[in-house]
């Protein structure tokens, strides 16, 4: 699990040691910044939904061994969860059922809000996400093609060839929802099991970098989504967390290292050599960084 932080420096400290005083004299950031981002889920010995969305050999990994993080790469967990902080109050005050926990036998999970439809025990189930511009568009099926303009390059290495220019286009069979659509399914099994009826399921996807240029070229123009997400076969649903369930356990009773994570779940390496917390206890994730290099 996360038991502390990476310094500017490169020095590693506790989060507690971090927290009583600063190794190098000046903070980073604030400690009550500081003092949430050190707030890391223990293992309780019952696997999350989320956990259980991730690849085996990462979620292994990260209740196996201890390790550090650099403050800078928890900034946007702690944006999404000042998020869940706000809709959470609001929720409250309107009366709806918020941050309910599901303590399946097996896994644990909070959902997020249940918003009554006015038909008894009836609701629609709401999902909080904060994602990068480049996961809402896989979200909203778009995509990028190039397109030509009709021109020729008149010079240079290109002369003669045809002139493109990127442009954005959508299709449904282009959705992607990065495991969103079995995390409220999973959800809206629970909620079916405790006898309520659900209507429909929406995620509110706030764009973390929405309004610049990027988020642009990707065709996301707004800064918040609320998106219907399909309802799957429950069969579907439970096959996965229960594959995902034995796998996971299977591999903490005996200590065993699972399989690499799918190409799906490395984000073709990319995950691997920026953003997997654990990637130094992996020689998938080692032999990505020696390969890409990147600035810590």
């Amino acid at each position: 699990m996360q038991i502390g932080f990476k310094c500017p420096d490169g020095g590693l400290i506790l989060h507690e040691d971090c927290l009583k005083k600063c190794r190098m004299g000046k903070r980073c950031a604030c400690i009550t910044t500081l003092y949430g981002m050190a707030e890391a889920r223990k293992w309780t010995g019952k696997p999350s939904v989320t956990q259980l969305l991730k690849g085996t050999r990462e979620a292994y990994l990260t209740i196996m061994h201890d390790f550090y993080v650099d403050p800078q790469k928890l900034m946007y967990s702690i944006h999404g969860r000042m998020v869940h902080f706000w809709n959470e109050h609001y929720g409250k005050l309107m009366g709806f059922p918020v941050e309910i926990t599901h303590p399946d036998n097996k896994i644990t999970g909070i959902l997020d809000l249940l918003i009554p439809t006015g038909k008894e025990n009836e609701f629609d189930l709401v999902d909080y996400k904060t994602w990068g511009s480049y996961t809402a568009a896989k979200a909203l099926g778009y995509f990028t093609v190039d397109v030509a303009t009709g021109g020729y390059y008149k010079s240079g290495a290109k002369k003669g060839l045809l002139r493109t220019k990127k442009e954005v286009q959508q299709s449904d069979d282009e959705i992607d929802w990065s495991g969103a659509d079995l995390q409220l399914n999973q959800y809206r099994l629970y909620c079916e099991e405790k006898g309520m009826t659900i209507r429909d399921l929406k995620v509110e996807v706030k764009v973390r970098d929405g309004g610049i240029m990027a988020a642009s070229r990707r065709g996301v123009k707004n800064n918040i989504y609320y998106l219907d997400v399909p309802r799957l076969p429950d069969d579907e649903v439970k096959d996965h967390f229960d594959s995902q369930y034995g796998k996971l356990m299977a591999a903490v009773k005996s200590a065993t290292i699972p399989e690499v994570c799918t190409e799906e779940e490395r984000w073709d390496d990319n995950k691997c050599k920026k953003y997997c917390d654990v990637a130094e206890f992996c020689d998938h994730g080692k032999a990505c960084r020696d390969d890409c290099p990147f600035e810590d």
